[in-house]
C-alpha cells in the first residue's frame, strides 16, 4: 500500500472512529437502515467471450463498452453520521442529485463494473487542501439484508474504493459506521480515464473496478453463488472538498450475473 493510500485509509478510520463515539442513537427506520429490500434498478452483467484479461476488458474507453446496456443511478448526499461531517455539508455549494450511469460485464471468471459521471475538474492529487476524486462498490458480504449505510455488525460489507491520486482500487470491510478497516481481496483490480470535451460541463470519468469471482480473502463476497447481489455506490467530487463521509451515495440496486 503506498504512503498516500496509508494515510488516507488511516484518515477515513480516524473518522470512522469519532462517528462510532459521538452519534446518538435514535429510533431506526426502514429507510434509515437502507436494508436490501427488492431494488427498482437492476444491473444485468453481459457475457462476453474469448478472454477475460483485464488490459482488454478493465480499459474504461475499451470499444466493447460502448454495447453494454447502462443504468442510471441517481446519488445524493450521504446522511451526516458525524457532526464534522454535517458542517462540511453546511459550508458546500447547494447540492444537486448526480447521475451515475452503470455497466457491468463478465467473461465468467472476472466480473467488470464500469462506473461512468460527469466532472467538470480533474481532480487527482492528495495535498494540503486538495482532495481527490473517488468512487466504491460497496456490496453485503453475505446475506444482503444489510443496512446500505456500511452494513450492520453482523452483516457487514465489502467496499471497493476507487481512487484518483492512486488510481487504483482498495479492499475495505465495514460492519456499520465507524468500523472501516482494511481488508484482503485477491481478486481486486481497477483503473479510470478522465475524459474532456470541448464543453468542461460534460468532461466525465470512466472507472472499471474489476472482481475475480473465485478470488479468496476475509471480505470477499462469493458473488458466483449468488448471481444475483445488492450493490451500493459512492463518488466523491475533489472539487466540492468531499472525503470521507462527505459524499453522494445511491441506495441499494440489484446486479445479476448470468445463469
Amino acid at each position: 500500500m503506498s504512503n498516500d493510500r496509508s494515510r488516507e485509509t488511516q484518515r477515513l478510520l480516524a473518522c470512522a472512529a469519532c462517528s462510532a463515539v459521538l452519534v446518538l442513537p435514535s429510533p431506526v427506520t426502514h429507510a434509515e437502515t437502507g436494508t436490501a429490500a427488492p431494488a427498482a434498478i437492476e444491473i444485468a452483467a453481459r457475457l462476453i467471450t474469448g478472454g477475460g484479461a483485464f488490459a482488454a476488458n478493465g480499459d474504461p474507453q475499451g470499444a466493447l463498452w460502448a454495447r453494454v446496456p447502462e443504468a442510471e443511478i441517481e446519488l445524493k448526499l450521504a446522511p451526516p453520521v458525524h457532526p464534522s461531517i454535517a458542517s462540511l455539508q453546511h459550508t458546500a455549494a447547494p447540492d444537486t442529485a448526480l447521475p451515475l450511469h452503470v455497466g457491468a460485464l463478465t467473461d465468467g471468471h472476472r466480473l467488470y463494473l464500469r462506473l461512468r459521471w460527469k466532472d467538470r475538474s480533474h481532480d487527482n492529487r492528495r495535498a494540503a487542501g486538495l482532495f481527490p476524486d473517488a468512487a466504491a462498490i460497496e456490496v453485503p458480504i453475505g446475506a444482503d439484508e444489510t443496512a446500505v449505510m456500511m452494513g450492520m455488525p453482523d452483516k457487514p460489507v465489502a467496499i471497493w474504493r476507487w481512487d484518483a491520486a492512486t488510481n487504483d482500487v482498495e479492499a475495505l470491510a465495514a460492519g456499520s459506521p465507524g468500523t472501516l478497516t482494511p481488508a484482503i481481496d485477491s481478486g481486486l483490480a481497477g483503473t479510470g480515464v478522465y475524459r474532456q470535451r470541448d464543453d468542461a460541463a460534460n468532461n466525465e470519468w470512466c472507472v472499471v473496478i474489476a472482481q475475480d469471482l473465485d478470488a479468496t480473502g476475509d471480505a470477499h463476497p462469493d458473488l458466483r453463488v449468488r448471481k444475483r447481489f445488492a450493490a451500493a455506490f459512492a463518488v466523491w467530487q475533489g472539487s466540492d472538498r468531499q472525503r470521507g463521509g462527505f459524499k453522494r451515495v445511491s441506495e441499494w440496486v440489484s446486479v445479476r450475473l448470468p445463469e
